[in-house]
């Protein structure tokens, strides 16, 4: 069966890295993931061969929020936009307690907030995600027995 994108979750924790607190952000609209390599030659005279060599990843999130004054979701991630405080996110093609659901979870910084203010537009944010430099890495994260486990990347 086809997972549909209306189906994918983002959620913020609203208490400790260790013991999380998942509030889901139902005022997302569009969300994209966009996990990326970059790659090094890695040749040698052992093979005639093109080879390159996985170094860094890039994991960068860009996605679209309802703008809403009395939506905590909403609150947060403009607060973050606008300072340096980083959002401990669980983003995911499904929900948090659906076995096989796939993403990524880690402290993100709120980059680029875009408010097209259009006489014809609903307001959305539009903003950039990407890993802050905090004190628990980016992780893989895959909901297996109902809840998702977490494990690092190209460790």
């Amino acid at each position: 069966m086809s997972k549909l994108g209306i189906k994918a979750k983002l959620y913020r924790n609203t208490s400790s890295y260790l013991a999380p607190v998942w509030v889901e952000v139902k005022a997302i609209s569009d969300l994209s993931s966009n996990f990326s390599w970059d790659i090094a030659p890695a040749d040698s005279r052992e093979s005639r061969i093109k080879v390159t060599a996985k170094t860094l990843a890039d994991a960068k999130i860009t996605g679209k929020i309802k703008v809403s004054n009395t939506d905590a979701g909403y609150a947060a991630f403009w607060e973050a936009a606008h300072s340096d405080t980083s959002l401990d996110l669980l983003v995911l093609n499904g929900a948090k307690d659906e076995n096989g659901s796939r993403g990524y979870r880690g402290y993100y910084q709120v980059n680029n907030p875009n408010e097209d203010q259009g006489l014809g537009n609903v307001l959305y944010m539009d903003f950039e995600l990407s890993p802050a430099d905090a004190d628990y890495p980016l992780k893989k994260a895959v909901v297996s027995a109902g809840a998702p486990a977490y494990t690092d990347i190209a460790a």
